[in-house]
């Protein structure tokens, strides 16, 4: 069930999420961030990476969710347990 967003669409507070280093919450959220996800531990995607995952063969919000979950960056919080984590949170 999509409860964060429109069917078909990626969510604007996972892309931040991925980007940002507030990993925890320990700082106050900002508005492109959902209240109800209360884990972000993945950081360091940058928007080029993203960018450059939209091509023909991304047809649906999970597949470019797939694609990044296999190019995670590198840090010590950026494992695929919690990307999976904080997907699930957005209702991937």
């Amino acid at each position: 069930m999509l409860l964060f967003f429109e069917s078909g669409h990626i969510p604007a507070g996972f892309l931040h999420d991925i980007c940002d280093d507030n990993g925890g919450y320990n700082i106050p959220r900002s508005l492109n961030e959902h209240i109800l996800v209360t884990s972000d531990e993945i950081s360091g995607y940058q928007i080029s990476t993203i960018y450059n995952f939209l091509d023909g063969s991304t047809t649906s919000p999970n597949t470019l969710i797939n694609k990044l979950s296999n190019q995670l960056p590198s840090g010590t919080n950026n494992t695929i347990a919690n990307f999976n984590t904080l997907r699930s949170l957005y209702g991937y």
